[in-house]
């Protein structure tokens, strides 16, 4: 009798005390967390990156490691990003959408990385994308696409007033992934707020923006630094990254007043760093012939030099910028 009145006690203790961390838990762990405390949509899941986990299905085939993305379309990961590319479509509504801001609300929360895979989803549709670091204090889009990080975004942001076509080939860098070109942070400045909430930073937009199809803005964390608010006034989208019981709810609150205060709209909200059984991981995604066909036409692409895909576009692009 003793044993199953203190059995009793010990699943009714155990109860009421998750109970209790749960309720005290005030970081973002589903949708609904997102979509009913803080009234935006959830756009993007990403699974947790277990690099470990993707290597065992891709067997290395396409592991890209200078973009730790495995773009096989049988994995969560990458069917993820397509998925988050299929939303990001549908939000434009009437509104074109080309150039997205990512950032989030401390740093660790995963925006370099939604950046870069973002850009190559969005690149995998034959699209020309050119991704931009704007985290001029510890950007690390260059070690992520490998290449240096001399003459970028500091850079050209000083001489963006003297710029025009010819030389604007000199701050962007050709990648190894097909249609995506990028413009690294550069040589961190003393005053990178300054530089990218002034119109050197619109007139810099507004010139590559008739070149790609798309730019892809790696911003800097909005809560530790005001960068990516201001870089907000001259952008089409503003994607918020957060990660699974990390992000605090209130920290989203606080951004979104942030950008509501100087009329900026945020498109949606990622959740990185999901969780995911490790079966899912073994799982194969099953497609027809047609669909096969599809994603094997949408993986090709030549990778291009700035200066050709510069001449491409020369029709469209304004020669008195």
């Amino acid at each position: 009798k003793d044993l199953v009145i203190f059995g009793m006690i010990g699943v009714f203790l155990s109860g009421a005390l998750v109970l209790v961390v749960y309720m005290l838990d005030t970081t973002v762990k589903q949708e609904e967390d997102i979509e009913d405390h803080v009234g935006l949509p959830v756009i993007g899941i990403v699974p947790l990156n277990s690099e470990e986990m993707e290597k065992k299905v891709s067997k290395g085939n396409r592991a890209k490691k200078e973009t730790k993305l495995l773009e096989d379309i049988r994995i969560p990961t990458g069917e993820a990003f397509r998925t988050l590319r299929t939303n990001l479509t549908f939000a434009q509504k009437n509104r074109n959408i080309s150039t997205i801001l990512v950032t989030s609300s401390y740093s660790g929360e995963g925006k370099s990385y939604i950046s870069s895979n973002l850009a190559i989803a969005l690149a995998k549709s034959n699209k020309k994308v050119l991704v931009i670091d704007a985290d001029m204090r510890k950007g690390r889009q260059n070690s992520i696409f490998r290449v240096a990080n001399s003459n970028g975004l500091s850079n050209a942001l000083i001489e963006v007033d003297n710029m025009n076509v010819e030389n604007l080939s000199s701050y962007i860098k050709t990648t190894s992934i097909p249609n995506i070109h990028i413009i690294t942070s550069g040589d961190r400045p003393t005053n990178p707020s300054e530089l990218v909430s002034s119109s050197k930073m619109a007139k810099l937009l507004s010139i590559v923006n008739e070149i790609y199809d798309f730019v892809v803005i790696d911003g800097t964390p909005s809560i530790l630094v005001a960068d990516s608010v201001a870089i907000s006034k001259f952008v089409d989208s503003i994607l918020i990254v957060t990660a699974y019981k990390s992000t605090k709810i209130d920290n989203v609150q606080k951004m979104k007043k942030m950008f509501e205060n100087i009329g900026s709209q945020i498109t949606g909200v990622i959740i990185n760093k999901y969780p995911i059984e490790e079966s899912a991981y073994g799982q194969k995604y099953y497609y027809s012939d047609n669909k096969n066909e599809r994603i094997e036409k949408e993986e090709k692409g030549k990778i291009q030099t700035v200066r050709e895909v510069i001449e491409e576009s020369r029709g469209k692009v304004k020669t008195n910028h």
